[in-house]
């Protein structure tokens, strides 16, 4: 007692301080660990339990769009593509023309189907030339009488030019008259060579009558 009263103070704190020290590793020793261990398995167990008890998040399911034919007032409208801008052309009343006569229509349709028989036409009087110039009478008549019997056709007017001619070589009054009377009736006008030839046919022949009535009709046309 008399030792610790007796004793220097800066010694005597210093023990103390060693004692605790000592006290607080003794402190810190197996069984701090020991507590510190418990504490963290019991936080992991709890978190491991919050996770096992934490609920499963229900599957995305995918969000169905309406059909733009489906009846609801949410549907959209259909895009619909804007047709291109068109100008229309005013066309005037004067434009539409006018209407044709009858006659006018008649006139139309005899020149369409004039040229529907052109083709025939001009393949008849091609066979009247050639048989005319080889002086052959019966192949030139055949071809002619078909060719005036073509419906809607158009005798060329060379072609009663050269039957006429060779009735003159061949010295056939009536045939060549025939002729004659054949272009007046499709409305060809008579040539000047056309009738001096009728009139060749007639002297020749010994026709003087029908001869002087050539003449009286050439004169009255203004021909010779």
């Amino acid at each position: 007692m008399s030792r610790a009263l007796t004793a220097p103070v800066g010694a005597t704190g210093t023990h103390a301080r060693r004692r605790c020290a000592a006290s607080r590793c003794s402190s810190s020793g197996p069984t701090t660990r020991w507590t510190r261990a418990t504490r963290c398995d019991a936080s992991v167990g709890k978190e491991d339990a919050g996770n096992g008890s934490r609920p499963k998040r229900p599957a995305r399911v995918p969000r169905r769009v309406p059909r733009p034919d489906a009846g609801g007032g949410d549907a959209p409208a259909p895009t619909t593509k804007s047709k291109p801008a068109v100008r229309r052309r005013t066309v005037a009343a004067t434009d539409r023309g006018k209407a044709l006569t009858d006659e006018e229509k008649a006139v139309r349709m005899r020149e369409l189907r004039e040229r529907a028989a052109a083709p025939r036409v001009a393949e008849l009087a091609e066979a009247v030339r050639r048989a005319c110039d080889a002086g052959e009478y019966k192949p030139a008549q055949a071809a002619y009488a078909e060719l005036k019997a073509v419906p809607d056709g158009v005798v060329p007017p060379d072609v009663f030019e050269t039957m006429l001619s060779l009735c003159a070589r061949l010295r056939m009054p009536s045939s060549a008259e025939g002729v004659f009377i054949d272009s007046l009736a499709a409305g060809a006008a008579p040539t000047e060579s056309a009738c001096w030839k009728l009139l060749e046919t007639f002297e020749s022949s010994g026709e003087s009558r029908r001869a002087e009535k050539v003449l009286a009709y050439m004169e009255s046309r203004g021909i010779g």
